[in-house]
């Protein structure tokens, strides 16, 4: 199961869902909302349930925890606001 949202040409989210709790969730078009977006998102899983941010073709990887800022998220992915 998938799903996706654009809101505009370059910018959207989409997702997908495969069972045994395995699931995926894409942006494109990282603006200056996209650290609060990753927070918000961060707050409606469960904390038991670990998350992942890693930016496209690339190994490095920043665990989402519960207390994650968006200051952090920004100096992972290195986004000049």
């Amino acid at each position: 199961m998938g799903w996706v949202i654009y809101y505009n040409q370059e910018s959207g989210v989409s997702g997908s869902f495969s069972g045994d709790l395995f699931q995926i969730l894409t942006i494109e078009g990282v603006d200056r909302g996209f650290a609060e977006f990753v927070v918000l998102h961060r707050t409606y899983i469960p904390s038991q349930y670990r998350l992942f941010l890693f930016q496209e073709g690339d190994w490095d990887r920043l665990e989402l925890a519960s207390k994650i800022t968006e200051a952090d998220i920004i100096s992972f992915l290195g986004i000049d606001y």
